[in-house]
């Protein structure tokens, strides 16, 4: 039929509206956000603590300045992207649009880069973070140490103007086993403990789970909201997809996102060190 769209352009076109949708994961929901119209780089700034004094002092003179100073955090933006090749025989099985499961993949895979350019962001701000933790102590001691963590931040995180951001847990979904079924764990009330019931989980002592095998096992972070900024270029997603009948039959399926993050206050986040867990053998 004259003006139908081709089975790419219905691809491309659900693929670029799952990405448009998308409310992203956990970790980069936190983040101070911003959507540059130019340039390599995004600013952010942060107004440093300001004090307040007994009495009423002259602002003559030095030394009565007691307001924060402004800092600036550059976060450098680039491009990153998710591809596929998909042979026409298993594009034809499926339905195209947002729900497909080659649609999904894609979208989520620049998700998740997404939580990588966060967490490499704070982990060049290794030295800065708080660290908590020693590696030859029991799960239960280390349950009891990283609750105390994440409980502590999310009291910080709740009296801050965006408090209901929260906190995010990150860690290797290996260590989650290990610390879920500690026995301090299981002996905790499960709905309470896990922020949900026993048909679902989304949270654990207050914080937002984040499962992310790019972390190494026997390392965990908790992350308060806005101490990292998240920044990308205005409309700058891009979904393809292209068919070659000369590369067997398939479809080449492209998303691309930019972004870029600076950690802004790595005195905030605790990085905590466990036991690694062993490999499967």
């Amino acid at each position: 039929m004259a003006g139908a769209m081709t089975k790419q352009a219905i691809f491309a076109t659900s693929l670029l509206a799952f990405m448009a949708e998308s409310e992203g994961t956990a970790l980069s929901e936190i983040c101070e956000k911003l959507t540059q119209t130019g340039g390599e780089t995004a600013t952010f700034n942060r107004l440093t603590e300001s004090t307040a004094v007994d009495g009423v002092a002259s602002m003559f003179g030095s030394g009565s300045d007691t307001g924060g100073d402004m800092k600036e955090f550059k976060a450098k933006i680039d491009y990153f992207s998710a591809q596929q090749k998909i042979k026409k025989a298993d594009m034809n099985k499926t339905k195209i649009d947002i729900r497909n499961g080659y649609v999904r993949s894609l979208g989520n895979a620049v998700d998740r880069k997404k939580d990588i350019v966060i967490l490499t962001a704070i982990q060049a701000e290794d030295a800065k973070l708080r660290k908590l933790g020693v590696a030859t102590e029991t799960i239960d001691a280390q349950a009891k140490l990283l609750i105390g963590a994440i409980t502590t931040a999310v009291a910080s995180a709740e009296i801050t103007p965006d408090g209901k951001q929260g906190v995010v847990l990150a860690m290797n979904k290996k260590d989650w086993g290990a610390l879920s079924t500690s026995d301090y764990v299981l002996n905790s009330d499960y709905a309470k403990t896990f922020a949900g019931s026993a048909n679902g989980m989304n949270g654990f002592f207050g914080a937002k789970l984040l499962f992310i095998d790019f972390i190494p096992s026997g390392t965990q972070y908790v992350i308060p909201s806005n101490t990292n900024g998240f920044a990308e270029w205005e409309a700058s997603n891009d979904a393809t997809c292209e068919y070659h009948a000369t590369d067997g039959m398939t479809y080449h399926a492209q998303a691309v996102k930019s972004g870029g993050a600076v950690c802004i206050e790595p005195d905030a986040i605790t990085k905590f060190t466990s036991k690694p867990v062993a490999a499967a053998k």
